[in-house]
């Protein structure tokens, strides 16, 4: 019997119109030695929830460092909402900030660099597809700067008041030995006017003023071309103008002046899982799992899928295992269902069924939970 995966991948932007879908089965070039199975579809990502929820939710509080003095530069403010990762602002020269978490019901996707939604057709034996968090107490944030990263604070701890919340302050502390982080170290060398410049894009992109942004970003990058975080914000300002071509050599260009920073591997990762160039998402996350492996299960997950459709089965099954490892609170449970389904290709029915029970304990009534159980009612007739 031939085994299915379904796959779902990144999309890039999300419209008003999010019903438009990507046909099950259409067939891109398949890569010779590929499995037998459905060539995924890219639909838009899911846009359901609960009609409860606010449709935004305003974030406040202020970045310190740990000698309680403000950063030196602008903060990342990151969420992460059961695997989906994004970029949701940065903090005023002071730490301060203020952002607005989009309820996943209304969410616009700014570009496949600021999140990772996913979602997928049905095809015969089931789909594969992210968990799209339903409520805020599912989600996450903390505070990331060059070389520095605050605890994270869970939302769940932090009960909103008519759809406002202020999550106090944020230390930052060192990352220890070997962790990379997703802030430029070589900012440090821009010279004032080229960080004034990078700040007005900023304040622009944050106003949805993207040819503004573009524009702070460029000018920037004429005072200092070896500025990564500005290739960086260049590029993400030209996804969301729908010119990917520019965007993947702003990406590249990121990469050439710091090969150490993950975010434009992320990038450009998705950038080619939204169009099934699944070489490209192996070499790029190939590179992001090298220089940092344990913060990143997702990731895993995308590097998996690259080369199962590659035609790799037993590298897709080393990296769902490595997924698996080091996602020890289960922020990606789709993994386990992923694993199962690799090795239920591969006629491991131990296995499989070990994974596929994990997922449904995880996931009692997730989206791939029949399917799981279909499978786990064939590997029982098999044995």
């Amino acid at each position: 019997m031939k085994f299915t995966i379904v796959v779902a991948a990144v999309v890039a932007t999300l419209t008003a119109s999010a019903s438009a879908q990507s046909k099950p089965g259409s067939n891109p070039t398949v890569p010779s030695g590929a499995p037998t199975g459905n060539i995924p579809s890219l639909p838009n990502a899911r846009t359901d929830g609960p009609d409860t929820l606010p449709r935004l939710l305003y974030v406040s509080g202020k970045v310190v460092t740990e000698d309680g003095t403000s950063p030196t530069e602008r903060v990342l403010i990151q969420s992460n909402c059961e695997g989906t990762v994004r970029t949701e602002g940065y903090t005023d020269q002071k730490g301060a900030f203020s952002i607005e978490l989009a309820n996943p019901r209304n969410r616009l996707l700014a570009g496949p660099g600021m999140a990772s939604d996913t979602s997928s057709d049905v095809g015969a034996m089931g789909n594969l597809r992210q968990n799209t968090p339903n409520d805020w107490r599912k989600c996450e944030l903390k505070a990331i700067s060059s070389g520095f990263m605050s605890p994270v604070v869970d939302l769940a701890t932090k009960p909103p008041a008519f759809g406002n919340v202020n999550i106090g302050t944020l230390v930052l502390r060192r990352l220890i030995p070997g962790d990379v982080p997703i802030v430029s170290a070589n900012t440090a060398n821009a010279s004032p006017d080229a960080k004034k410049a990078y700040e007005k894009g900023l304040d622009a992109k944050t106003k949805n003023d993207l040819d503004a942004a573009e524009a702070g970003f460029r000018k920037a990058l004429d005072i200092y071309p070896q500025f990564a975080l500005a290739w960086l914000e260049l590029g993400r300002v030209q996804v969301q103008k729908k010119d990917t071509a520019a965007a993947r050599s702003a990406f590249h260009e990121s990469i050439r002046a710091d090969a150490k920073l993950i975010s434009p591997y992320q990038e450009l990762a998705q950038l080619a899982a939204r169009e099934k160039q699944w070489q490209e998402v192996a070499d790029n996350t190939d590179q992001l799992l090298k220089l940092n492996s344990t913060t990143y299960p997702e990731f895993w997950f995308y590097n998996c899928v690259a080369k199962y459709q590659l035609g790799d089965l037993d590298a897709a099954e080393r990296s769902a295992l490595e997924g698996v490892k080091n996602d020890p609170t289960h922020r990606v449970p789709k993994m386990e269902y992923v694993l199962g389904t690799i090795l239920l290709n591969k006629q491991d029915y131990a296995g499989a069924a070990q994974h596929l029970h994990e997922y449904l304990r995880l996931l009692p009534k997730g989206p791939d939970s029949t399917d799981a159980q279909k499978k786990l009612d064939e590997i029982d007739k098999r044995q």
